[in-house]
């Protein structure tokens, strides 16, 4: 019907809420490739859920040879699946089915390929793309066929080049080297992992009075309840972003969830931090240590340095946070995700590690100075316990997921999956276990009579320590 119209225009653009379709005429008077587009976000002007979509197709001169004059070249973009479903149900990048058609010509075989080249509104992290076009059946059946047709990525781009004309789509399918099985249990427990985690730092927020009222307990608590707060807020934000489809076609909704999600997570890193700089002021200097203005410092650490990257991110483009391949709202930009997640949490488990190795290294020192068998014996297991709580509080088990960049080993993925979601519910155990003994989390290695001498001489009669 649109080949038989007359359009005043060479290039006539026609736009529904599902479909764009560019009309282009007298394409045989030229002899080189032509080129032609759209700016799919304008396009789509009623259309929320479309950021940053742009398409452009070029035509090789000799799809017009030994056609008529004024022949009439049509593209499309169909935001309508539904009209394209295979039986295996594939997934279609970003939803988008590409149409070139020449009119009245079938187009194949040709010696220089027809280019279509794609820019998604997401970034191709980790995913495997191909570039396939429809193949009708009969029963108005059909399937995704790749036989023709060539795929690059390059710069967040994709380009398809294939022989012939017909409609075509990107297909994605993330790297994976895990059967559906393994996946779907780690899909269980993490979902199951940030629930359980979510609920026991509820309890550990909602409790914390209990906790306070210990002189001793205060000040490594409050610590704690920040990390608290920070993975209840990850855990939550996870489990709304990942368990409800429809965030992703709420465009601002998206956003403020991959949002608050990047904000959560980066506070849990910082709070890690915090735990461990806590822990290095309560061994290395117990007695003499004083910081004017100590919580309220670490709180505009803990999460005004968090806040300002967030910040910094919607300033500089709000559309950095939304919908991701693998049905999340978060990061959609892969340098920002690289620079404020990655790269932040290397700079946190530099620092941690440094700090961990410090106190391991004192903890050491003093334990080895026990001159009881009975009590090296036993501070040997209290060791174990310390050193698996202390990788708990700051977060080391996090730094598994540098052995996933790049490659998706199995065994890793268990351990970063169950050690990580179930981090609230370990953080709970060992305040209740640090509570249970009567000393804060950080002061776990309590010096014992036989070796407090060694520090007794720093401190004049009758005063006493604190850290405040």
């Amino acid at each position: 019907m649109l080949f038989q119209a007359q359009f005043p225009n060479e290039v006539t653009a026609f736009v529904t809420p599902q479909m764009i379709v560019s009309v282009k005429k007298n394409c045989t008077s030229s002899s080189s490739d032509i080129q032609f587009g759209s700016d799919l976000e304008n396009a789509f002007y009623n259309v929320t859920a479309i950021k940053n979509l742009t398409a452009e197709v070029t035509l090789p001169s000799e799809v017009y040879k030994n056609l008529k004059n004024d022949t009439k070249s049509l593209f499309a973009a169909i935001w309508n699946t539904s009209l394209f479903q295979d039986s295996s149900r594939t997934k279609v990048i970003d939803g988008l089915v590409f149409g070139v058609v020449i009119q009245n010509a079938v187009v194949t075989n040709l010696s220089k390929p027809v280019v279509l080249k794609f820019n998604p509104r997401a970034p191709l992290v980790n995913a495997h793309l191909k570039c396939v076009f429809w193949s009708q059946g009969s029963n108005d059946i059909g399937v995704w066929n790749q036989t023709g047709c060539n795929t690059l990525v390059e710069n967040n781009s994709v380009v398809c080049s294939c022989t012939h004309l017909t409609y075509f789509a990107v297909l994605m399918a993330p790297h994976q080297t895990v059967d559906s099985n393994n996946k779907q249990i780690l899909t269980y427990i993490t979902s199951v992992g940030c629930g359980i985690s979510a609920f026991f730092m509820t309890v550990v927020i909602l409790v914390h009075p209990m906790f306070v009222k210990k002189p001793s307990f205060r000040q490594s608590w409050f610590i704690h309840l920040n990390l608290a707060g920070a993975l209840l807020l990850l855990n939550v934000g996870f489990l709304c972003s990942a368990a409800i489809p429809a965030i992703l076609n709420i465009s601002w909704l998206c956003t403020t969830t991959g949002l608050a999600l990047h904000f959560s997570l980066i506070c849990s890193f910082t709070w890690m931090a915090l735990e461990a700089f806590q822990m290095f002021l309560l061994i290395w200097r117990p007695f003499t240590t004083y910081i004017k203005r100590y919580t309220l410092k670490v709180c505009l650490v803990g999460w005004g340095v968090p806040a300002l990257i967030v910040l910094t991110i919607v300033a500089v483009n709000k559309n950095f946070y939304g919908p991701m391949q693998n049905d999340i709202c978060w990061i959609t930009n892969q340098s920002v995700q690289y620079s404020s997640v990655t790269g932040y949490y290397a700079l946190v488990f530099i620092f941690t590690t440094v700090v961990f190795i410090a106190v391991v290294y004192k903890i050491l020192q003093i334990k080895l100075a026990s001159n009881s068998k009975v009590k090296r014996e036993c501070n040997i297991c209290m060791f174990i316990a310390t050193f698996l709580g202390f990788t708990c509080l700051i977060g080391t088990t996090w730094g598994l997921g540098f052995f996933l960049i790049g490659s998706q080993n199995l065994p890793v993925q268990y351990l970063f999956t169950v050690l990580n979601s179930f981090q609230g519910f370990f953080l709970f155990i060992w305040i209740c276990c640090q509570w249970n003994k009567g000393v804060t989390s950080s002061e776990d290695v309590k010096l014992e009579s036989d070796t407090t001498h060694v520090y007794a001489n720093k401190l004049p009669d009758g005063q006493v320590s604190d850290v405040p």
